[in-house]
C-alpha cells in the first residue's frame, strides 16, 4: 500500500488538505471583492463606466417589466436589463453579456441565453444525491469502529 494512503499520517494529511481548501476559498473570496466588475462597481461611479463590459452567469428573472425591459437577480437584487423579454417570465434562469448605460441605468443586453433545462438538471443532482445516500448502506459498513467496504 502506498504511503500517501496509509493509516498513519491521516489527521496530518487531511489537516493540510483542509488548510489548503480555506486558503483557496479565502483567495478567491478575496479575488472577487477585489474584481473591478459588476453591477455594485458601475453603479459606484456611472458616469466613468459608462459602456463598461457585464456579465451575469445563471441569475434569475425576478421581473419582467415590459417587452423589452426586465430585473435579474442573484446576488445583488433587482439589476435592471434592457432588451428582448416577450419569452421571459418571473422564475426563468438566464445568462446576460451586455454593457452597462448609464443614463438608464440599466444592462444593456448583447447576448442572452435563456436556460430551460436549468430546473430539470438541479432535480437531476438532488436525485443522484438521494441515490448515492441510499445505495451507501449497500456498499459500505462499519466494522470495528471504521468504515469498510463490503464484499
Amino acid at each position: 500500500m502506498s504511503a500517501l494512503f496509509h493509516d498513519r499520517g491521516a489527521a496530518v494529511r487531511i489537516g493540510v488538505a483542509l488548510a489548503l481548501t480555506a486558503a483557496l476559498g479565502g483567495y478567491y473570496a478575496w479575488w472577487a471583492l477585489q474584481a473591478e466588475s459588476g453591477w455594485r462597481w458601475a453603479m459606484e461611479a456611472p458616469a466613468e463606466r459608462d459602456g463598461a463590459p457585464m456579465v451575469f452567469p445563471l441569475w434569475t428573472v425576478t421581473g419582467v417589466k415590459g417587452p423589452d425591459r426586465y430585473e435579474i437577480s442573484k446576488v445583488v437584487k433587482g439589476v435592471p436589463v434592457v432588451g428582448p423579454a416577450t419569452d421571459l417570465a418571473v422564475g426563468d434562469t438566464v445568462s446576460v453579456l451586455g454593457h452597462f448605460d448609464a443614463s438608464v441605468p440599466a444592462v444593456r443586453v448583447e447576448e442572452r441565453e435563456l436556460h430551460v433545462l436549468r430546473k430539470y438538471k438541479e432535480a437531476l443532482g438532488i436525485l443522484g444525491f438521494v441515490l448515492v445516500v441510499v445505495a451507501a448502506p449497500f456498499a459500505f459498513r462499519i466494522r470495528g469502529g471504521r468504515l469498510v467496504e463490503r464484499g
